[in-house]
């Protein structure tokens, strides 16, 4: 994975019982393995009991055709941009204009106007330049409230607008001002720049989904009405990974892999299993991940049963992980972890004890009863947790196979 050899890989992590290896494996990936040099692995986990399957399918959509979160691309590119102070009598001319005279008709037709052009001017160590800008730049820099002496970056072939902070000439302006104060720009206004920038899938899919701009009428309409949710189709995804494909191979972009965890796997049902089958066959599929405890057992919907409650066409695409359960000696290590972390005092005997209870019973009842005990040592006069506050908080609950046995041999008591 961290060479970047493996792609559409997908595991499942089999658990013999409840032990927390699936949630540790997850948390060990989500602490960011280095993966490419401009960042860290693309992560997300999904439990699967938490969503329907219409929700499910959606989170499908949005992952796996192409594996938009979970793709993420760095794409560096050598952007032509424009640096510098913002030249005070340029700038000014542009409030100018704004108030009268470089104006045109407006596009509805009615009496209003609208503003033709922006004539600014930016200046550098080595110069000035006047430049005559696009209305729609006009407005980045009302957006960015953009004034005289501020130095501004504007990138040439999208027009983006970013404000840096307050040329340093004007510190002595005020006393105490909150602005970030910086040099002047070094080198000409006009120059390139690499630029990198992180990206998904998803995001290229969304922003060509729904374009914005435009100054024509209907363009202006869209952007006045409530914004509408926008289908992605299966073409603009084609076409985007196509993109994506050329950028890679010229060595624009780096693609970098990701992980989808997906836990409690057994509760997906027949036509998300479909969708992520067709996924992993992409050639931009990500690396997925299932977990599950179960054995065999029905495909959620359907009377199919079969191994982990999973489809066999799709099993046959995966490589399975089978875990081991812990002995007494890996519990008694955990607990103590446990208790470090919640900074408990518990001697040896006391964690061999709670060892032998995680055997019989479980890890995770094992690991409750630690603040238990804690508070029962406390109401006996003490910090350090003994045996014996053990021992009463055991008495006090019960696990869940102590449990089941006792509801099955008093049965006849309840109601069913």
């Amino acid at each position: 994975m961290k060479n970047g050899s493996v792609r559409g890989l997908s595991v499942v992590a089999f658990e013999l019982e409840v032990v927390g290896y699936t949630i540790a494996l997850a948390y060990c990936l989500h602490q960011g393995l280095p993966f490419s040099a401009f960042g860290e692995l693309a992560f997300l986990l999904v439990q699967a009991h938490r969503l329907d399957p219409a929700e499910l399918m959606t989170l499908a959509q949005m992952t796996l055709l192409p594996p938009a979160r979970m793709v993420g691309g760095y794409c560096a590119v050598a952007r032509t941009i424009l640096a510098g102070q913002i030249d005070p009598i340029l700038f000014e001319a542009l409030y100018v204009t704004e108030l009268s005279p470089e104006e045109a008709e407006s596009v509805t037709g009615g009496y209003g106007k609208s503003i033709s052009h922006v004539i600014i001017g930016l200046k550098t160590v080595k110069g000035t330049k006047q430049l005559k800008l696009d209305p729609t730049i006009y407005d980045a820099l009302i957006k960015e409230k953009v004034a005289v002496g501020d130095v501004i970056y504007i990138e040439a072939n999208s027009g983006a607008v970013k404000r840096v902070g307050r040329s340093d000439a004007f510190a002595t302006e005020f006393d105490l001002e909150a602005d970030e104060y910086v040099p002047l720009p070094k080198g000409e206004v006009h120059k390139k720049k690499e630029i990198v920038q992180d990206v998904t899938l998803h995001d290229l899919d969304a922003a060509n989904a729904r374009p914005q701009g435009g100054q024509d009428i209907l363009s202006l309409m869209g952007q006045m009405m409530k914004p509408r949710k926008t289908e992605i189709t299966d073409k603009l995804r084609q076409e985007i990974n196509k993109v994506v494909n050329r950028y890679i191979d010229e060595g624009v972009a780096e693609l970098v892999p990701g992980v989808l965890f997906i836990d409690e796997v057994h509760m997906l049902d027949m036509e998300c299993f479909s969708y992520l089958n067709r996924a992993l066959e992409s050639s931009l599929s990500s690396i997925v991940i299932f977990a599950t405890n179960r054995g065999f057992c029905n495909v959620r919907g359907t009377d199919m049963n079969r191994p982990h409650g999973i489809p066999v066409d799709l099993l046959d695409r995966l490589v399975i992980i089978r875990t081991q359960t812990y002995d007494v000696a890996d519990m008694i290590k955990i607990l103590a972890l446990r208790a470090n972390v919640e900074d408990l005092v518990i001697d040896d005997e006391s964690l061999a004890y709670l060892g032998d209870i995680g055997l019989q019973a479980s890890l995770r009842h094992a690991v409750q009863l630690l603040s238990p005990s804690s508070i029962m040592a406390k109401m006996n006069g003490r910090d350090n947790i003994y045996k014996a506050d053990i021992e009463e908080v055991k008495a006090l609950y019960m696990d869940a196979k102590s449990s089941a046995r006792l509801l099955q041999a008093q049965q006849e008591k309840y109601i069913s």
